[in-house]
């Protein structure tokens, strides 16, 4: 069986450099889906991206929502997915998709907003970041390893999943959850232009709609947000040596 997560996950990185970014979600995934032909294992589970929807059309967002993928990143998993659809219908290969929200938790890479905004505020009292309006669904990563795993069990080839809790949550809340957790009383929040989507590509919002998955495999997001960020906020307490707050992370 063959989870296959191995991707260039930043969306700022490829806005600087699309071309490594489709190569490698792109391209790679196209090399490992030419091995599958050879190797033809019992099973094959791609991560894509709730990213490949862009702007809502309607929310929660479900499987069938349009893709309009607004970031070269995205873009990347969109080619993915259709590569992948090419090769089950073609190849009868065995594959299930799976388009993960924000997957947030204890060993995220400073990329990620949720550990960006932690680190800065465990060193200090002084926030630099982008946009704070934008929202996201955020997944504890517990929950989204057992999504995987259950969809793992199906055999429901060809088909799509969302992973995700049916929550929008901004930046700004983050900053705020995180200041209170802390117990920062002060803090100042400095904008960062180069954080900032560029053009139009920053999507506003993104809330899943994961009743397909709970239908097939009962699967339900078990840690809320905040209890999530607790989590999260004493492992990066204990490990924060292992991250770089005063430098923007792509």
């Amino acid at each position: 069986m063959v989870f296959h997560l191995a991707a260039i996950p930043s969306i700022p990185y490829s806005f600087l450099y699309p071309q490594d970014v489709f190569e490698i979600n792109a391209l790679g995934s196209l090399n490992l889906l030419n091995a599958a032909r050879d190797f033809r294992p019992a099973k094959i589970v791609l991560a894509s991206s709730s990213e490949t929807y862009g702007d809502s059309k309607y929310v929660p967002i479900d499987e069938q929502h349009p893709q309009f993928p607004k970031s070269p990143y995205a873009a990347s998993k969109v080619a993915m997915e259709k590569l992948a659809w090419s090769f089950f219908c073609t190849y009868e290969l065995p594959i299930i998709i799976v388009r993960p929200f924000n997957t947030y938790g204890p060993r995220q890479s400073a990329r990620a907003i949720t550990p960006t905004i932690i680190t800065q505020l465990l060193v200090g009292d002084d926030i630099r970041i982008g946009a704070l309006h934008p929202k996201r669904d955020f997944t504890f990563v517990l929950d989204t390893v057992e999504a995987f795993i259950k969809v793992a069990e199906l055999n429901y080839y060809g088909n799509v999943f969302n992973v995700g809790c049916n929550v929008s949550i901004s930046v700004q809340e983050i900053i705020d959850k995180v200041s209170s957790i802390l117990a920062k009383k002060e803090i100042r929040i400095i904008t960062d232009e180069f954080r900032i989507r560029p053009g139009q590509s920053e999507v506003e919002a993104l809330r899943a709609n994961y009743a397909q998955l709970k239908e097939a495999t009962g699967w339900e997001p078990r840690f809320r947000h905040d209890e999530g960020l607790k989590v999260t906020i004493e492992w990066v307490e204990k490990n924060i040596d292992s991250y770089k707050p005063q430098i923007y992370n792509i």
